[in-house]
């Protein structure tokens, strides 16, 4: 029997919602990828599995930092040092952005170190294993670049392109499957959209337009197991033999996977009762960061007590959190956003959001009688006269330290209070005009 672990779209190098660290000088949720990176490897060497396959999407861009590189590397050695061997599949993240350039994996290609296969080919690979040899079919991610140049393809569509990268790969799929020993079992690795798969945030992560393989393409006999990487979702594409599974990606990159688990798969491939190769696979989760949604709907003048009181509620600690805030627009003044910062200081990292209902109140105003100069609001005097001389009044708009002025005297704040906060408000103005001159 033969064990493998399938790992996918490691994507690292994603900073999302993350701070720096200052014990490595890099984004704590680099640090989030690099402990569920780990938690695959350490499975792999206290299981002693015969292959670990990754399909595609080692870093979040196409150029990372050294300092990447290196913690991917160190990753790879620790399982070399065990004799596991380590399959990589090129995904499109890995793709530079020319033809001629190398992938971001390539540099283990060009070592050749032993143990360590770099699919950035579409063929078969034999990878030798402690239990015997197992076949790789790698179909890494297809660049058109590959067919750019034919005259048949000048001034087509998006979609006849993709379709003739689509055949171009089918017809080298097809010698590479004709070169299968059926003694050994044989796996298909893809990086790439199939039918029927359920997107997740690598739609957000898109390199460009995508192609998509069809079902019937990928489902051959030759295969026990098809894995998929490039969706971030895990799923099973398709159950029977061979099955199609993505193993999804090991870490949140942002909310729209805050629901979904995060892991790899474990394969155990053995022949069954007619001889044939077939495998068996189990979802593992990794401990990936939590990402919680609290949304909270003010319903009374105590908006900051409402906050605060839905926040106990929910397991925040050392999750990312986002606080979604539905408030109308008068109460938006009594919300203390200093206070609920501090409420939510046990979670990793916040996000505060206000979404605001209702109008907006219009910019303070006075309506002056021009007879007893006597100043109301709007809302003391909704049909416009003065309620004392019976006459029309002016409406005009406070400059803000007329507006400052009239909203403390209502607000009945002491006099010496009142002249401090207005001494203060014309020295800032001051500056902020000096500043725009």
């Amino acid at each position: 029997m033969f064990r493998v672990v399938h790992f996918s779209d490691l994507h690292l190098g994603v900073e999302n919602y993350g701070r720096l660290d200052p014990a490595t000088g890099l984004s704590t949720r680099v640090g989030d990828f690099l402990r569920a990176f780990d938690h695959v490897i350490d499975y792999a060497l206290t299981q002693q599995v015969d292959l670990v396959l990754f399909t595609g999407d080692a870093y979040k861009n196409r150029d990372p930092s050294p300092t990447l590189q290196r913690e991917f590397a160190r990753r790879v050695v620790r399982l070399r040092e065990a004799n596991i061997p380590i399959f990589l599949l090129v995904g499109n993240h890995d793709v530079p952005h020319a033809s001629g350039r190398a992938t971001t994996l390539d540099i283990f290609h060009t070592l050749a170190l032993p143990g360590v296969y770099v699919g950035n080919r579409l063929g078969l690979y034999r990878v030798e294993t402690r239990s015997g040899p197992i076949q790789v079919v790698a179909v890494p991610w297809l660049s058109r670049h590959r067919i750019f140049g034919r005259e048949d393809l000048r001034d087509k569509s998006l979609e006849e392109v993709n379709r003739a990268l689509l055949d171009w790969a089918l017809s080298r799929l097809d010698e590479a499957s004709a070169g299968i020993d059926p003694e050994w079992p044989a796996l298909l690795a893809v990086h790439g959209v199939v039918a029927g798969a359920e997107h997740g945030s690598e739609q957000s992560l898109m390199l460009g337009d995508e192609y998509t393989w069809a079902q019937s393409d990928l489902a051959r006999p030759e295969f026990c197991y098809v894995a998929l990487g490039h969706v971030h979702r895990h799923q099973v594409i398709r159950r029977a033999s061979p099955p199609m599974v993505y193993a999804g990606s090991l870490e949140r990159v942002d909310f729209s996977e805050e629901r979904e688990d995060k892991g790899f798969v474990v394969v155990e491939i053995d022949r069954d009762e007619g001889g044939r190769w077939a495998a068996r696979f189990q979802f593992r989760p990794v401990p990936a960061r939590r990402f919680l949604t609290i949304d909270v709907n003010i319903r009374s003048d105590r908006p900051t007590e409402e906050v605060l009181e839905a926040i106990e509620g929910y397991p925040i600690a050392d999750a990312v959190v986002r606080l979604r805030i539905t408030i109308p627009h008068e109460l938006q003044p009594l919300l203390d956003v200093g206070a609920i910062r501090r409420a939510l200081r046990p979670a990793r990292y916040e996000v505060i959001s206000r979404i605001l209902v209702g109008r907006p109140r219009p910019p303070l105003t006075l309506l002056t009688c021009p007879n007893c100069g006597q100043e109301y609001q709007l809302a003391d005097a909704a049909d416009r006269r003065c309620p004392k001389c019976e006459v029309e009044l002016v409406y005009h708009e406070l400059d803000p330290i007329r507006a400052l002025e009239f909203y403390l005297s209502r607000q009945n704040v002491p006099a010496e209070r009142q002249n401090r906060l207005l001494s203060l408000a014309r020295q800032l103005l001051k500056e902020l005009t000096a500043e725009v001159v």
